[in-house]
């Protein structure tokens, strides 16, 4: 019974957090799923840290504070590792922070993880490799989320792959 309350009041207070999301008020979200200046949940949102952490660091990045975002991420992975989500999150993050590397890192594992958003993996991949000016990896990532992935993803990954001299046109 004390399971069901505290999923009760968990998806009670991440309905209100949400609702400051749709209404543009990240800072004032964040603040509620958090205490002691941001360093640990709030009471209400420990039942599911993962998803906590993922909420907070996605309101950082609407802020434009990757870096807070990444570190909010980095919890999210802590109370759950296999998170393909927060993995690409993650990856993204530090894109923004001019972090291509470890963008690498964190997105060829998210791949796998994320089998429905593995083409968005795969471009965003393609993006670190071409940032770190590794740009035959970099194409084999834009082809591959070309061939795999909706029509905004394949029609972006054949823009870089034009932009890599790539030919698509037998694609």
């Amino acid at each position: 019974m004390a399971r069901i309350h505290a999923e009760t009041a968990y998806q009670n207070a991440l309905a209100y957090v949400y609702a400051l999301i749709r209404g543009s008020e990240y800072a004032r979200a964040i603040a509620e799923m958090t205490q002691a200046g941001g360093q640990r949940l709030a009471p209400a949102f420990r039942h599911d840290g993962n998803h906590s952490w993922y909420v907070i660091g996605d309101a950082f990045c609407k802020m434009g504070d990757y870096s807070a975002a990444a570190q909010a991420f980095r919890r999210a992975l802590r109370c759950w590792p296999g998170d393909g989500e927060a993995l690409m999150a993650l990856g993204n993050s530090y894109s923004e922070t001019q972090r291509p590397k470890l963008a690498a890192r964190c997105l060829r594992k998210a791949i796998p993880l994320s089998p429905k958003r593995a083409a968005d993996c795969r471009f965003n991949l393609g993006n670190a490799l071409f940032d770190m000016q590794n740009y035959e990896a970099a194409a084999a990532e834009y082809a591959a989320a070309a061939a795999t992935g909706g029509k905004k993803t394949a029609a972006k990954a054949r823009k870089m792959l034009a932009r890599l001299g790539v030919d698509t046109k037998g694609d």
